[in-house]
């Protein structure tokens, strides 16, 4: 048997929190208005009684980092209409347009 525990230090930017499945994928669901860094602490908690190993135990994984950006917000796209042939530069303007918080 295995139990994942995942803590974070900064809840507010989930509105699910980080969790691990039994496969090792980690899944979350960040909340749209809210940008910033949290550190994961995810602890293993293991028993292996049923295999008849008699080993159970913790272990505790380093600290993960998790980013999370804001969302772009487009303010204007210059020009709005360009031919059907394409080829036409778009000038768009906004903010938070990189990948940089």
């Amino acid at each position: 048997q295995l139990a994942v525990n995942v803590q974070t230090s900064n809840d507010r930017l989930f509105v699910e929190l980080p969790q691990i499945a039994p496969d090792g994928e980690l899944t979350f669901t960040a909340h749209e208005e809210e940008f910033g860094q949290a550190d994961l602490t995810v602890t293993a908690f293991f028993d292996r009684r049923l295999l008849n190993d008699n080993i159970s135990g913790v272990l505790a994984l380093p600290p993960a980092v998790v980013r999370v950006l804001p969302r772009p917000r487009v303010f204007s796209i210059s020009p709005n209409v360009g031919t059907g042939l394409g080829g036409t530069r778009v000038t768009i303007h906004g903010d938070h347009m990189g990948s940089q918080a």
